[in-house]
This record gives C-alpha cells, structure tokens and sequence, in this order.
C-alpha cells in the first residue's frame, strides 16, 4: 500500500468516526432519554476499538510509512469536518 492509499484509509476512517461523533452529539443534545450516558460511552468505546484495530492492522501490514500517511489522512477529514460542521447549529 501506498502512502496515498494510506491517506485514503485514514481520511475514509476519519469520516466515519468523526461523523459519528456528530451524530453521537447531536443525539446527546436533543436529550434522547435516561441511558443517554450508556449509550455515549458505548459509541465513543466503539469509534475508539474500530479506529484503533485499523490503525493496528495498518502497522503490522503496511509499515511505519503507511501508518503515518493514515495518521494524516485521519487528521485531514478531521479538519475538514470541523471546518464543514463546525460553525453549524444542528436545528438549521
């Protein structure tokens, strides 16, 4: 794998754990009932164990080099949505 492939997989992971974070967030604001705790700490654990075996999976295979360029990609989406989201209220 490439260091460009290697931003596509870490932008791509990105995208996926920080818009679920988004969504986690904006579940949480509504105030979408009493296990509201339960279920945040389940999806931050989830986000966290999905991040963290890919980021494993691409060291072990791909290398320090790969692993790096999908640190940047991640940080790139990252940026991105905040830069997208960020400025947003979630009733516009």
């Amino acid at each position: 794998m490439s260091c460009i492939e290697g931003v596509i997989a870490g932008a791509g992971l990105g995208l996926v754990y920080f818009q679920g974070l988004w969504l986690t967030v904006r579940w949480l604001a509504c105030g979408k009932g009493q296990g509201a705790r339960v279920s945040v700490g389940a999806s931050n654990f989830a986000r966290f164990l999905v991040a963290a075996l890919v980021f494993f999976v691409l060291a072990q295979r791909e290398g320090v080099g790969t692993l790096a360029a999908a640190l940047a990609g991640f940080c790139l989406s990252r940026w991105c949505l905040i830069r997208e989201l960020g400025g947003r209220s979630h009733d516009r």
